[in-house]
């Protein structure tokens, strides 16, 4: 399993994320349908609140989820790559987010 790096704090703007040497990776678009749910990679996201898409952990290995942030509520999210996921919900929709590189 992966670590999580927090030690590289910007000095100065970053470049646009998703160039070189930029604090946030590319734009990632998760489409989820009614019910389907993804997990959050390993690191730190940017994400945006999206219509119908909620935030969800688990605390015991993925057999029980509570949802942390109502639908259309986006947040910064600290993930192990299996304690944080992307909830379609009753709607489902498309979520977006930034990783941290």
């Amino acid at each position: 399993m992966g670590s999580l790096n927090l030690s590289r704090i910007p000095l100065s703007p970053s470049p646009a994320p998703g160039t070189p040497g930029a604090y946030f990776g590319t734009e990632v678009s998760v489409t989820l349908a009614i019910g389907a749910t993804s997990v959050l990679p390993i690191g730190i996201c940017l994400v945006a609140g999206a219509a119908g898409i909620n935030l969800d952990y688990s605390n015991d290995g993925g057999t029980t989820w509570v949802a942390i942030t109502p639908a259309a509520t986006g947040g910064l999210v600290v993930s192990d790559g299996t304690n944080v996921r992307l909830n379609g919900g009753a709607a489902g929709g498309t979520a977006k987010y930034l990783p941290v590189n």
